[in-house]
């Protein structure tokens, strides 16, 4: 009886003990919140602490850190890219390509409920990013913007000093900014040495610097205004660059992956008036004729004789053609207004045009550039003149 009491005690002790202690669930001491720049990144499943290690699925951690990603099946490797960065890692293994390099891992990927796991560490870090733990709050912290900022001011200053170098006629200055294993030295090259038969001011602009791997990304927009040399217009080019670090780890441009061109109405041309030599006049107006003549019949061969070929232009007419604008049904008319640019080589011609479409009309003020070879004008590139 004595040993049935203490035994029911007992019972009741641990009944009511129960109801106001419970033991803490076998997540809990797992629970991990991944911060990318102060934002959770949201799994499918939860991350994993694993003898030290944190896991996580492998697709929302690569894509919240810019790469492409790509599953094999047959091979349970697991790939991520961003433009000529990559990062494999196969399940089961702890042997890791980063870039063609292979390394060894703390601990292999594993693939669990479905997905893959990975160590998220090693990626996070592998991309360029630093990696912190908060054990107070559970938090594992991988900062970007860090990384960003520090890229920014040494790619800001980069190209302050390239349009500075420009704008002073230090081409050679100018190229220390690209990277020696441009695919596109020599092109840099040739594009130097054509502007330093000119003179120009250049500026840059420079935002959006993001860091992957080993490459920066950043939108550049410069601007050109001629002061003097060849006539050429003024022009903005807004670019994404890619940028490297050189042996130094000094950032220097490599590629772009796009680019926008905006010509530009040098100041006080529309209003210039320089002397023309009257058979110069008289021929410059009499090719515009031929040539809106030959636009009026169709006749795209004809067309071309007009042009400077491998000019923009000539390719602006190739492209129009392929797209089949000489078969639509319109008219137009040239009406030349005055040379405002005038020298051995170069002229400028604004014109009035009036382009009629199946009776709807519009007009509008073009500047044509001419440029003569051998006796001969013909058209280098045609510019709208657009109010400001």
């Amino acid at each position: 009886m004595f040993k049935k009491r203490i035994g029911l005690l007992v019972a009741v002790l641990l009944l009511l003990l129960g109801s106001t202690v419970q033991p803490a669930p076998a997540h809990a001491q797992s629970s991990v919140t991944v911060l990318l720049d102060g934002k959770a990144v949201s799994f499918q499943s939860a991350p994993v602490i694993k003898n030290g290690v944190t896991f996580v699925p492998f697709r929302p951690l690569f894509e919240a850190l810019g790469y492409k990603v790509s599953w094999s099946s047959a091979s349970k490797k697991v790939t991520g890219s961003f433009l000529d960065q990559q990062l494999e890692m196969k399940a089961g293994s702890t042997q890791v390509s980063v870039n063609g390099k292979t390394t060894a891992l703390q601990a292999a990927p594993y693939i669990a409920g479905g997905s893959t796991l990975v160590p998220l560490r090693f990626v996070a870090e592998s991309t360029g990013y630093p990696v912190k733990w908060d054990a107070k709050s559970r938090n594992i912290l991988i900062d970007r913007q860090s990384a960003f900022a520090k890229a920014s001011v040494e790619i800001k200053k980069l190209y302050a000093d390239m349009a500075a170098a420009v704008t002073r006629g230090d081409y050679k200055a100018a190229l220390t900014a690209i990277h020696p294993n441009s695919p596109h030295i020599n092109s840099y090259i040739m594009s130097y040495d054509n502007m330093a038969t000119r003179s120009g001011k250049q500026s840059a602009y420079v935002s959006d610097v993001q860091v992957i791997g080993s490459v920066a990304v950043a939108t550049v927009v410069k601007t050109q205004v001629r002061t003097g040399g060849p006539f050429d217009w003024d022009y903005t080019i807004a670019k994404q660059m890619i940028l490297k670090p050189d042996a130094a780890g000094a950032w220097k441009e490599y590629d772009s992956l796009n680019d926008e061109v905006f010509l530009h109405v040098p100041d006080g041309l529309i209003e210039a008036r320089p002397a023309v030599d009257a058979a110069d006049k008289l021929a410059l107006e009499n090719v515009l004729k031929q040539y809106t003549q030959a636009f009026n019949q169709k006749d795209f061969k004809a067309v071309r004789s007009f042009v400077v070929p491998d000019s923009p232009y000539d390719y602006e007419v190739v492209t129009a053609a392929e797209e089949g604008f000489f078969q639509l049904d319109f008219t137009l008319e040239s009406v030349p207004v005055a040379v405002v640019h005038y020298d051995e080589q170069d002229a400028v011609l604004l014109v009035k045009e009036i382009f009629d479409e199946d009776g709807e009309k519009s007009a509008a003020e073009l500047l044509y550039w001419f440029k003569q070879d051998s006796g001969t004008w013909r058209i280098a590139e045609v510019l709208f003149v657009e109010e400001e």
